[in-house]
């Protein structure tokens, strides 16, 4: 489900902020004695056993590399996911330039631990490779290369990171101050909306040129492949490109007048039906691939006259549910800049909340199917894993139903599993921040977690059709055949 640009009306939320600071806290803690206390062992253990140093010599000097960085990252990065866990904010000011440098150096410092963790480990991948693979061989890695290494990791690590330093900055988000770096954010959210919106589109549209021009691949879970592509391509054509630019110019929406206000009802208008689309297709897609598995010898569920029935239902259902938007959906113009506001008590007065509508809007359209998809895919596993063969005369067709089966099996559940990984947090989070009775509850981390999942949610028009060539050869070999004719035709 898609919000407007600029929250929604809310109401006071059921959740219990006091269970979750002293669980996080209890958790933080624990994390913080263990760490210390372990890493500390370990680099007390190689320093004084020399048993240690010289069997599997370089594998212990790599580990004992990881502990100091895992114990700088203790001491700088929990305390403070600690204070905010309980003042929601960066608790250091800007007193005698403290709480700058501190933002900038303990995100900094984070990030080098981490990547001086993460090179050792492949440098230990690698000693352990040359070690079993070429066991007669000279090692990889010899000893006197060591110090050079584990240098090269901190010296890699602390200039990798170092633009950080001079990128960090404490703002002010909702009344609380942050220490966030805007610069690697819109640089990474530009390149990231800019791949999405390429592979979507070209992915996307070649499914449904593969389907429609490929007479051998019309059977009904294609049909509702490409019915999926197709409302997909409503992403990458509305959605991609006004966050793109939300993302430039603080959040305002950038055209104003008569066309700013008909784009700002049409584009969260097309953005629900594709994902209403997307949901009612992935259902058709289990309950097919249900009748084939558990009733194989019964005539299909979906037969091919009907496909275009069940998918044009699955728009006027998706065009239905979201026709609300475009009502609600209003631009606000001010100097400051454009706004696209969800103005649903203006529109169906007090006694209709959007709060309301968002969890119907959730249960029908997210958890309810989410948990109808479980079930199904269950039954259909069990049901391929428990099947019998009738005969030693019908075992090779069988076989080679079941090995169908399970081809398309494969690739409907980890379309279903991609969904679900996208949008799930995304809807979650949604339906948190609607219940909330202002944003001021949510913190710099939540805020962070929150952009992170819309990033996820939108690359799920971008991923499904890389599933879709990954697992079927059918339609690997229909896009080498329509890349062939253009060729030619070119």
């Amino acid at each position: 489900m898609n919000s407007t640009a600029n929250g929604s009306s809310g109401s006071c939320c059921c959740f219990n902020f006091s269970a979750r600071k002293i669980g996080g806290t209890v958790a933080f803690c624990l994390i913080i004695i263990v760490s210390l206390v372990a890493n500390c062992l370990i680099l007390i253990l190689v320093c004084k056993t020399p048993s240690l140093r010289e069997t599997n010599k370089l594998l212990f000097f790599f580990i004992a590399n990881m502990a100091p960085s895992n114990l700088l990252y203790t001491i700088f990065s929990i305390p403070f996911n600690l204070s905010d866990l309980h003042t929601n904010s960066w608790l250091i000011g800007g007193q005698l330039g403290l709480g700058p440098a501190l933002c900038k150096l303990v995100p900094f410092f984070g990030d080098v631990f981490f990547a001086v963790s993460i090179q050792n480990l492949i440098l230990i991948a690698v000693d352990r490779f040359g070690a079993v693979v070429f066991p007669l061989r000279s090692p990889l890695i010899t000893s006197k290369q060591f110090p050079f290494f584990i240098l090269v990791t901190w010296i890699f690590a602390i200039v990798f990171n170092s633009p950080e330093v001079f990128t960090l900055e404490l703002v002010e988000y909702f009344e609380r101050t942050c220490c966030f770096n805007f610069t690697a954010w819109k640089i990474g959210g530009t390149v990231t909306y800019c791949l999405i919106f390429i592979v979507s589109l070209v992915l996307n549209s070649h499914i449904v040129m593969i389907v429609y021009k490929t007479p051998n691949l019309r059977k009904p879970i294609n049909n509702f492949i490409a019915n999926m592509a197709s409302s997909d391509l409503l992403y990458p054509i509305f959605w991609i490109p006004w966050n793109l630019s939300r993302l430039h110019t603080n959040n305002s929406f950038l055209i104003g007048g008569q066309l700013g206000q008909a784009l700002c009802k049409l584009v969260p208008f097309f953005g629900n039906v594709s994902f209403i689309v997307s949901i009612q297709n992935l259902i058709l897609i289990a309950v097919d691939r249900f009748g084939a598995v558990v009733f194989p010898l019964r005539s299909p569920l979906f037969r091919s006259k009907l496909c275009p029935f069940f998918i044009l239902a699955t728009w006027i259902v998706a065009v239905a549910v979201s026709s609300p938007y475009l009502f609600t959906a209003e631009l606000v113009e001010n100097p400051e800049g454009n706004r696209c506001d969800n103005q649903w008590e203006k529109v169906f007065g007090e006694s209709s909340s959007y709060a309301s509508f968002a969890l119907a809007f959730y249960s029908l359209f997210i958890f309810i199917p989410v948990l109808l998809l479980v079930i199904l895919y269950s039954i259909i596993v069990i049901k391929l894993k428990t099947q019998a063969h009738p005969g030693e005369q019908s075992a090779n067709t069988q076989q080679q139903r079941d090995r169908r089966n399970r081809n398309v099996l494969q690739m409907s559940i980890a379309i279903v599993t991609v969904f679900v990984l996208c949008w799930l947090p995304y809807n979650t989070n949604h339906l948190i921040i609607v219940y909330m009775d202002s944003l001021t509850h949510l913190s710099c981390s939540f805020w962070i977690y929150d952009q992170v999942t819309i990033y996820m949610a939108y690359a799920y028009c971008a991923i499904n059709p890389v599933i879709c060539f990954m697992f079927s050869n059918n339609y690997r070999k229909a896009l080498k055949r329509l890349i062939k004719c253009s060729f030619v035709q070119a």
